[in-house]
């Protein structure tokens, strides 16, 4: 079992807490959202620890993960404080503002030995895992040129 704890539960973070929330395998024991009472609110019948504050949450809790889905602008701070502390990191994507952030982002997890991930999913998708394939093994010859447009609609929230 992996403890979770997930830092802003907006739009894309609440997705990401509602998937920990129906994981077997997965424990969702802390989240953080600056927005304390929206985030009673979401998370009001569960049993998880609360917080306003990422810096107390990850003082007071011992994940083995954080998810980390606060905007961009917190993205470096947060990953490095989370892997400082030893915990596994998801991170929403941009992975931060510039190449300098991700470079320190990187630098602290091979410091670390933890895990990061940026959580861009289309990697994973059915499609994009046949194309990869298709491409790899040369079945439909060599490659010579691919335009490709993710086309989706505008999230609700």
């Amino acid at each position: 079992m992996i403890k979770v704890a997930v830092a802003g539960v907006g739009g894309m973070g609440m997705i990401h807490f509602n998937i920990y929330n129906g994981m077997e395998e997965a424990e969702l024991i802390a989240a953080c959202d600056i927005r304390i009472d929206m985030l009673k609110e979401k998370v009001d019948d569960k049993n998880i620890n609360i917080y306003a504050d990422f810096d107390e949450m990850l003082k007071n809790e011992k994940p083995d993960l954080v998810d980390i889905s606060t905007p961009t602008y917190l993205h470096m701070d947060f990953a490095i404080k989370a892997l400082e502390s030893g915990c596994h990191v998801i991170c929403e994507k941009p992975m931060a503002l510039t190449g300098e952030q991700t470079d320190k982002i990187l630098a602290a997890a091979k410091k670390s030995n933890k895990f990061f991930m940026v959580a861009h999913v289309v990697c994973f998708m059915n499609d994009y895992i046949y194309l990869k394939n298709a491409v790899d093994s040369g079945e439909l010859g060599k490659l010579i040129r691919l335009d490709m447009k993710r086309i989706s609609s505008i999230p609700k929230w």
